[in-house]
């Protein structure tokens, strides 16, 4: 293994890679020739790093819509967004029967 000296935006990319590959830590550090041990070293100490009592928040996109459309058996039916929950799932129930 190469001594290669990577930056704090380098390290999270790896680690967010290592989160989406699927594989081992072993796999993934064996497959891009970084020594494990300081590669969990790493990540432990970024998730210390971050571990301040908050969570990052993502934005979410917003719709316009005020109303919910059920599609079922080619008929279309649209409520209004307020529509309580319970009388929905009665609606679905009675649906499916």
């Amino acid at each position: 293994m190469s001594r290669t000296h990577r930056s704090h935006a380098q390290w999270l990319e790896l680690f967010e890679a290592f989160e989406q590959s699927g594989q081992t830590q072993a796999a993934f550090c064996t497959e891009r020739d970084l020594n494990p041990a300081y590669f969990s070293k790493r990540r432990r100490e970024l998730l210390e790093q971050n571990d301040n009592g908050f969570v990052q928040a993502q934005q979410v996109m917003q719709t316009n819509h005020h109303s919910l459309t059920l599609n079922y058996g080619g008929l279309a039916l649209t409520l209004p967004l307020h529509v309580e929950p319970h009388w929905l799932a009665q609606l679905v129930k009675s649906l499916a029967a």
